[in-house]
């Protein structure tokens, strides 16, 4: 079981949460590192860990305020990661939030959601 990884918000990057042991899998806030490859590296190879041997369920919690467009490729190669997951008797889902008005990130949840064809609700708050 690969360890609890944490990393705290900042005003470029996001706060995550990895605990495979608590069942929590969170990402929220602004992303906009300097250097996404290098940023999220460590949290794709988190999840290489964990699709060794998966929860039962894996419900992947997103609420971005903001992305730029080359942490929209990390974000999604980590989602796609998890459409592994679909294809054994384990499941997973996505839950993207959003504001209300920002048709800038549900319609990025949307074109995300046609790639990848796992369950993937967007939600408004």
């Amino acid at each position: 079981m690969p360890e609890r990884f944490e990393l705290s918000k900042t005003d470029d990057k996001p706060e995550i949460l990895l605990d495979q042991e608590e069942n929590i899998f969170e990402m929220s806030g602004k992303s906009l590192p300097e250097n996404s490859a290098e940023f999220y590296s460590p949290v794709k190879d988190w999840f290489l860990e964990y699709l060794k041997q998966p929860n039962e369920e894996t419900h992947l919690v997103c609420k971005f305020d903001y992305f730029n467009s080359s942490s929209a490729r990390r974000i999604l190669e980590i989602l796609i990661l998890l459409k592994s997951i679909s294809l054994t008797e384990n499941k997973v889902k996505v839950s993207w939030y959003c504001e209300k008005d920002d048709l800038l990130l549900q319609n990025k949840g949307k074109e995300m959601l046609s790639i990848l064809e796992i369950p993937f609700e967007i939600l408004e708050y």
